[in-house]
């Protein structure tokens, strides 16, 4: 009834058996969930029973087959010694009646991006209103989304999923001639994850972090009317889910824009 996962470089991990998420056992919630590391063991090379990623999966495993999806957040490396002479990954992983050794060494299959990235949601050309299993929310309109700064993200549902999509459509105006504006894109959210614009990678979102505040690429920005931007977002679900409550997309301030 234990995961046991020892990988190369102390990264995080999480799980769902036969679909439904495993009890975290190590390391502790507040560090996967701010995707740090254990500075009390970071700095230590990691033997072959060290499993810095470890589950309950009581009452989650069924007679037959069972289906386990890890989710893998590389948070990079230590500045210095040992971790960085590391690979990232998972060297192996199975199940065991206790914490100390892996009884049932499990056969993985690994994929090298996200399923969403693979199946084209990320490119500008995708429409949630054509495929299934996409749902609208409704986003907080009214509230003063904060520049930056820590423990201001929505604290939503325990996580209930590995990973949560959004994405969201936006017009610019027709600039106009010799005057250059930059956009920036605001977001209120939880969870840990990557921001496509138009199909483009424009960065990473932390849960635990002062940035709330991204640069549009006006290479990547499509502008005037019934010219359409897609900004698509995969967040990693952390114990408070991942959420998006509010979206502002808007010019940088009247100092920052350029007149010839």
């Amino acid at each position: 009834n234990k995961l046991l996962i020892n990988s190369f470089s102390r990264d995080i991990i999480n799980a769902s058996v036969n679909g439904h998420i495993a009890k975290r056992l190590a390391p502790k919630q507040s560090v996967a969930d701010n995707a740090t590391r254990n500075i009390a063991t970071s700095w230590k090379r990691i033997h072959p029973n060290d499993f810095d990623n470890q589950f309950d999966l009581s009452n989650l495993l069924k007679p037959g087959k069972n289906t386990i999806t890890l989710i893998y957040e590389n948070i990079g490396h230590e500045h210095g010694y040992v971790p960085m002479e590391e690979l990232s990954g998972i060297a192996r992983a199975g199940l065991s009646s206790s914490q100390k050794s892996i009884e049932k060494l499990l056969p993985w299959q690994i994929s090298l991006n996200l399923g969403g990235v693979q199946s084209g949601w990320t490119q500008a050309k995708f429409s949630p209103s054509k495929n299934s299993g996409w749902k609208q929310v409704k986003l907080d309109t009214t509230m003063d989304i904060p520049r930056k700064g820590n423990n201001v993200e929505p604290l939503d549902h325990p996580q209930d999923g590995l990973l949560t999509w959004y994405q969201f459509e936006f017009e610019l105006p027709t600039p106009q001639a010799k005057t250059w504006i930059p956009w920036l894109l605001r977001i209120n959210a939880s969870g840990n994850g990557y921001m496509y614009l138009n199909g483009h990678n424009i960065g990473r979102h932390y849960e635990l972090g002062q940035q709330r505040e991204y640069y549009l690429p006006e290479c990547w920005l499509n502008f005037g009317k019934n010219k359409k931007n897609t900004l698509m977002i995969g967040l990693r679900q952390t114990s408070h889910g991942a959420v998006l409550r509010a979206a502002e997309v808007r010019p940088y301030p009247a100092n920052f824009a350029e007149i010839r």
